[in-house]
């Protein structure tokens, strides 16, 4: 099995760091993956992402977008 942190490098790094992932089908809006800060939604996943591989490899690179405008190292 792949690691996490291998797969996800950028998710991986956020939720050390920065904030959480919450993975599973939310009733209130269907999102499969919610990234956030303790402040802020960051990216939530919405009925293109037809899995939680495909949820999370979207997430892995808005998350890789955020750590380059906050000027974050991984």
């Amino acid at each position: 099995m792949i690691q996490f942190a291998k797969a996800y490098p950028s998710l991986s790094s956020f939720v050390e760091k920065y904030g959480e992932i919450y993975l599973g089908d939310d009733a209130y809006n269907g999102a499969l993956v919610t990234v956030a800060t303790e402040n802020d939604i960051i990216w939530q996943s919405n009925s293109q992402h037809r899995n939680i591989d495909h949820a999370l490899q979207a997430a892995e690179h808005v998350v890789q977008e955020w750590l380059v405008q906050h000027k974050v190292r991984k």
